[in-house]
């Protein structure tokens, strides 16, 4: 069950995340393990970094060229928008809250998650 305080959170949602692609501004990280992604794929464009590894790759000892080593691009900077996802947007709004702790100010959380992406990319 979310809190009162995750209700007021920024969410975005599927057409949000469809333009996030074609930013290359916006930075969407995936936060399920690397089996689940194993299993059923992942939103193109998106990074996985596993939500145990969240407040490390995204503080101040995640350095830059170790997050670029890791994640394969830029370590995003604190006004950088960020989209969280998951399976059904539990663990992106716990990564949100992680990442808003840590100073970023610019952080949304896909609330569908690859539940709702999938079965929006079978309708197309």
């Amino acid at each position: 069950m979310a809190s009162a305080a995750e209700h007021h959170l920024p969410q975005c949602n599927f057409e949000e995340v469809i333009r996030a692609q074609n930013d290359p501004n916006i930075l969407v990280i995936d936060v399920r393990e690397i089996a689940e992604l194993r299993d059923t794929g992942a939103i193109p464009g998106s990074i996985n970094i596993p939500l145990a590894e969240v407040k490390m790759a995204l503080g101040s000892n995640g350095v830059g060229e170790d997050f670029e080593a890791k994640y394969l691009t830029k370590k995003p900077g604190k006004d950088t928008e960020i989209i969280f996802t998951c399976r059904l947007g539990r663990r992106s709004g716990i990564a949100q809250q992680t990442a808003l702790q840590l100073g970023y100010t610019r952080v949304k959380n896909y609330t569908g998650g690859w539940l709702d992406w999938e079965e929006r990319i079978k309708r197309q």
